[in-house]
C-alpha cells in the first residue's frame, strides 16, 4: 500500500506540476477565459495579460493568465 500511495502521490505532483507551466495560444485563452479573441486582444494591450513569442506565433502561460486575472 504504501507504494501504490508513494506512486500516487508522484503522479499529482508531476500532473499539477504540468499544468503550471502549460502553453496557451490565443484562441485557447479565449477559450479558457470565455470570451472573444478581440477581448483577449484586448487584455493585452491594457497591460492585464502578457504573452511570448515562439516561432511567429504568440503563446501565453496558463498560470500568469488566470493570476493576473485574480489580481484585476
Amino acid at each position: 500500500i504504501h507504494s501504490y500511495t508513494s506512486t500516487l502521490n508522484n503522479y499529482i505532483y508531476i500532473v499539477s506540476n504540468l499544468e503550471q507551466h502549460t502553453y496557451l495560444t490565443k484562441p485557447e485563452v479565449a477559450e479558457l477565459l470565455r470570451c472573444s479573441i478581440g477581448t483577449v486582444d484586448n487584455l493585452l494591450k491594457q497591460g492585464k495579460i502578457h504573452s511570448y513569442g515562439y516561432n511567429r506565433r504568440v503563446i501565453f502561460n496558463r498560470r500568469e493568465i488566470i493570476d493576473g486575472l485574480v489580481k484585476r
